[in-house]
């Protein structure tokens, strides 16, 4: 399962007001390796504070930034169509 993190690879911009901070290139291209832990322990000041962190900074803006993503919109769109295809299976039953 990918984490949630990875919903932020495809905009470096929202990405940037989600951690409130400029993300240059050396560090997009880390996040990209690792998104999660390099969020965690680099943009979100570590493990520890890291539910606090997102708690705080994911708010109802980013939220649905993220909703209107393409990157989403397809995860959303995969699931639908693999629930589908799973209920009509059990129908088919």
């Amino acid at each position: 399962m990918p984490d949630i993190e990875v919903l932020f690879l495809d905009n470096k911009e929202l990405l940037s007001a989600f951690v409130n901070r400029e993300i240059d290139d050396e560090l997009w291209h880390k996040i990209h390796s690792q998104p999660r832990k390099i969020i965690k322990e680099e943009l979100a000041g570590g493990k520890n504070k890291y539910l606090s962190f997102l708690k705080s900074h994911l708010t109802s803006e980013i939220v649905q930034k993220l909703q209107e993503s393409p990157l989403l919109q397809k995860i959303i769109k995969q699931l639908s169509a693999e629930l589908m295809n799973e209920s009509e299976t059990v129908i088919a039953v």
